[in-house]
């Protein structure tokens, strides 16, 4: 596994970790339909939470958050949107949440962003 795959599959853990210590259950992970991926599925209070993980290294030269766009945006939506209406049994409202890391297993800065789009 090259390192910046290792460093990705490290964040979503800490993510997951995180979310667990909100009182969120996790439901899915990794979950890919037609090129779009939701890295983190939880249900927290009733809500469904879409979960996207960014991990950077300290050196990077932007934030993690900034490198989710529009497109981006739009594929998780699309994704979520599948995911729901096929796999998700339920009624219950949505939200897509945000989570960064910078930095590494030695130490690190975490950020969560609550209902970071719509």
């Amino acid at each position: 596994m090259d390192r910046r795959k290792a460093l990705g599959n490290w964040g979503e853990r800490v993510a997951s970790s995180h979310m667990a210590g909100l009182g969120a259950r996790l439901i899915d992970r990794n979950y890919t339909w037609k090129g779009g991926e939701l890295d983190l599925i939880f249900e927290r209070d009733e809500i469904l939470v879409f979960v996207e993980v960014r991990t950077r290294e300290e050196d990077a030269f932007m934030h993690p958050l900034e490198t989710i766009d529009d497109r981006k945006c739009a594929k998780i939506k699309r994704t979520a949107f599948y995911y729901y209406e096929r796999e998700w049994k339920k009624e219950s409202l949505c939200q897509f949440d945000i989570i960064t890391l910078i930095g590494n297993p030695d130490g690190y800065k975490l950020e969560h962003f609550e209902r970071a789009f719509e």
